[in-house]
């Protein structure tokens, strides 16, 4: 495809006229000035118009087109020039007075020739418009020779009306206080309008100004899909729940500078983890019922708030051992529940040994009240009666202490109790920060590198 590409003259793109049609005048200064007359960017051909005003009686005007020292006489209206290869040149005019043999005035201009963009400006086409409720996604490709590197200049603006006098911001939409205007950009490939309102029409607009300054611009309709309830998928684990949720505004808007997703659980859950894109939360759970999520979207600091709720339930409940731990800690995948009682107290030992002792087997232990085993009941953890033993300790007890958030508060709740067993779960009772299942153990005067941490734990035991 041949690409013809048009000149940019320095700092001045555009050349004074004269706008006197009288004889100049003897005392008016001289001027030396020039203006585009064509181009080619395929020949390297420039071609100037000499519009120099008041010269002298007599007068020579002299040439000097960059690419060389050399100076040459010509005093055609239209003056021509072919260069040899591409590249930046200044072209300097002399306006000389033959009665005197001097200079009376002189002016430079940069040129870029031969660098191939189009000469329509910066060409695109649209591959790609994503609506959602609230926002809208643009893509598109340089065509016809454009290529982003000839983009010197990008500008956007967003209005409610084709003739784009009700401007928006493009990047605040109809937030409250959001200034109306066409605003500079970093030229790129795609763009994200936000905060939009459903079911509207609004205007889009692209203005490109290319490394020659040559404008073009682009202008598209955005209509925006109507709010619809978010969808929820729930995801069932040994102690804990994940919520995914799909929203039909754009996917990867969730939790950005407008939208927003709430969840809100009828019981009390701690959130755990919450994924960077905001699609998928998770819970740890702790109570065997169920629990029924609301998940509300909505776009905010707006006049007029939009939003949409949908509800989804899951029954939950642990029935074995599940838990998490730093990389130092005494449990390992094979690691089970048992009871045993020693110098007639008894024990709760999780840990992977078949001979239980608090002075040798490694693991965790919890030494407990009998007639505290209630469902419903937490049994508060504390240096007295809760501690681990690992290899590196050979066999002393690290009691439980306060963690590094400076959490001092634990307990192993009931959560359900039967004849024979019940199901308990390890908790931080204070929940702060999220770090509901938490024991942090740490003795530093017994072994100055041990530090166990253990994050989830729930599980099943015999009485």
């Amino acid at each position: 495809m041949k690409h013809i590409l048009y000149f940019i003259v320095g700092v001045l793109s555009i050349f004074a006229f004269s706008c006197s049609k009288d004889e100049p005048q003897a005392n008016l200064p001289a001027k030396a000035q020039a203006t585009l007359s064509g181009i080619d960017h395929n020949a390297l051909e420039l071609v100037l118009e000499n519009r120099s005003e008041n010269p002298p009686a007599e007068v020579d005007y002299k040439w000097n087109w960059g690419d060389s020292e050399e100076f040459t006489s010509d005093n055609n209206i239209n003056v021509s020039h072919t260069y040899g290869t591409p590249g930046e040149y200044t072209v300097t005019l002399k306006m000389i007075d033959i009665a005197i043999d001097q200079e009376v005035s002189s002016v430079t201009y940069d040129v870029t020739i031969g660098e191939e963009v189009n000469e329509n400006g910066i060409q695109i086409q649209f591959n790609q418009l994503e609506a959602g409720a609230w926002d809208y996604s643009l893509n598109w490709e340089y065509v016809q020779g454009s290529e982003p590197n000839h983009v010197k200049e990008m500008y956007v603006s967003l209005a409610t009306d084709e003739a784009f006098t009700q401007l928006l911001n493009p990047l605040r939409g109809i937030e409250v206080g959001a200034i109306g205007e066409e605003i500079k950009v970093e030229p790129s490939q795609g763009f994200d309008v936000n905060n939009l309102a459903s079911e509207s029409t609004y205007y889009f607009k692209i203005r490109f100004v290319d490394i020659y300054d040559q404008p073009s611009e682009y202008t598209v309709e955005l209509n925006t899909r109507k709010v619809e309830k978010p969808t929820i998928r729930l995801e069932n684990t040994t102690n804990m729940v994940r919520v995914f949720v799909q929203s039909n505004n754009l996917v990867n808007k969730l939790n950005k500078d407008f939208n927003e997703i709430i969840v809100t659980p009828s019981i009390d859950l701690e959130l755990f983890e919450k994924s960077e894109d905001g699609l998928s939360l998770t819970y740890y759970k702790n109570i065997q019922e169920t629990i029924i999520f609301d998940v509300e979207e909505q776009a905010y600091n707006r006049v007029t708030v939009e939003k949409a709720t949908s509800s989804d339930g899951i029954p939950t409940g642990s029935k074995s051992l599940y838990f998490s731990q730093s990389e130092n800690g005494p449990l390992t995948e094979i690691s089970k529940v048992s009871s045993f009682v020693e110098g007639g107290k008894r024990f709760i030992y999780i840990g992977d040994e078949e001979n239980i002792s608090t002075t040798s087997a490694v693991g965790i232990y919890f030494e407990l009240n009998e007639s505290s085993i209630k469902k419903g009941e937490v049994i508060a953890l504390n240096s007295s009666n809760t501690f681990v033993v690992t290899d590196e300790t050979n066999g002393a007890q690290i009691s439980l202490e306060a963690n590094p958030d400076g959490i001092e508060s634990f307990g192993l709740r009931i959560i359900e109790e039967e004849e024979n067993t019940f199901d308990a779960a390890v908790e931080s009772t204070s929940k702060e920060n999220g770090k509901n299942h938490l024991l942090y153990f740490s003795q530093q005067d017994i072994a100055p590198n041990v530090e166990v941490m253990i994050n989830q734990l729930i599980f099943q035991v015999n009485k």
